[in-house]
């Protein structure tokens, strides 16, 4: 590429020092140099598009420069096995399956240095070193500001009611980011970027006006929090202990999160009804939760079919489940 012939500084692209803090954990060059987000699709660039490189250049001058090292045998075993083919290696030589990855690696060091050495014999495994860490080090608190910053400014654009303006400071920020994309849509396509925003306003307004059934005796300084986080929750920004106190109380067996989603899942699910009565199908199905956390009360309603204009509210009112209602709408066409 042109822009390294003329005194192109790596340290100053965005991509290269995301590719770079992705060797905070043991990795190979054909993880990115093979990996799926090399593949350029409709809404995601490839590496190679963002560092205007492939990623096997990128990385072997991070090797080149001091950036990247070989990883020991124990971060080499942590890039080759998952914890239940460590904990099923430990149980073969009769050892404890108790602790984290790291202990277990260290177990099976301990018990067999010469197998453990001769298993990864040969494999290409980089970390970073410690020049390279305290790049990544700077890059990622760097980052961490700019993430706390929006995050304070979208609550404090909700707190206001400025719905428009909190989808706008999240849908910008990620459209800058290194892979600009969100929901399947390519936020730097006006096009995309104006419909995201649309919905994301939709349900804000609808969080903010409304209150769903499961929810109906909590009073209104702790619905106030929850709508909150909700709208946090829908732009993807973090919900901090001032967002839920530790001390709020649902009256229900759902916590500050779990009703949270409540509202959120309330407001999405009304969004999709809205749209549902514009296809033309007269009747809706309620789909219920498929990974076997479903309430007795929304097991007699999951499957059925009603009226568009009959069909019960979700989150479903009768719900016990711990996590809430999980049950969505789904149109039934002839």
């Amino acid at each position: 590429m042109l822009h390294f012939l003329f005194g192109f500084k790596w340290q100053k692209s965005q991509a290269h020092l995301l590719l770079l803090s992705k060797f905070i954990r043991p990795h190979t060059i054909e993880d990115y140099e093979n990996s799926w987000a090399n593949v350029q699709s409709q809404f995601w660039p490839s590496w190679t598009k963002v560092l205007g490189e492939t990623p096997s250049k990128a990385i072997n001058r991070f090797l080149d420069e001091g950036m990247l090292k070989n990883a020991d045998i124990p971060k080499k075993l942590e890039w080759k096995y998952k914890i239940p083919d460590l904990k099923r290696m430990l149980k073969e030589r009769n050892l404890p399956v108790s602790g984290n990855k790291g202990n277990l690696i260290l177990r099976l060091i301990k018990a067999d240095p010469n197998g453990m050495k001769e298993d990864v014999y040969g494999l290409n495994v980089l970390i970073c070193s410690e020049k390279g860490r305290k790049i990544v080090d700077d890059y990622l608190a760097i980052e961490k500001e700019k993430w706390q910053n929006l995050n304070q400014q979208v609550l404090n654009a909700l707190q206001k009611r400025k719905f428009k303006e909190a989808s706008l400071l999240v849908l910008s920020f990620n459209a800058e980011q290194v892979f600009p994309t969100m929901l399947g849509a390519d936020l730097r396509n006006p096009e995309h970027f104006s419909m995201c925003n649309t919905h994301d306003i939709a349900v804000l307004k609808i969080i903010f006006a409304s209150n769903p059934k499961i929810l109906k005796n909590l009073n209104k300084e702790w619905l106030e929090h929850l709508r909150l986080a909700a709208g946090m929750r829908l732009l993807g920004q973090v919900v901090t202990k001032d967002v839920i106190p530790p001390n709020l109380e649902t009256g229900l067996v759902l916590d500050g999160i779990a009703a949270a989603s409540m509202i959120l899942r309330h407001a999405q699910n009304q969004e999709r009804l809205a749209q549902l009565r514009e296809l033309e199908g007269k009747l809706v199905e309620i789909l219920g939760c498929d990974d076997g956390c479903i309430c007795e009360a929304c097991e007699e309603i999951a499957g059925k079919k009603f009226k568009i204009d009959e069909v019960p509210e979700l989150p479903y009112e009768k719900c016990t489940e711990e996590m809430g209602c999980r049950c969505v709408y789904s149109i039934v066409i002839d």
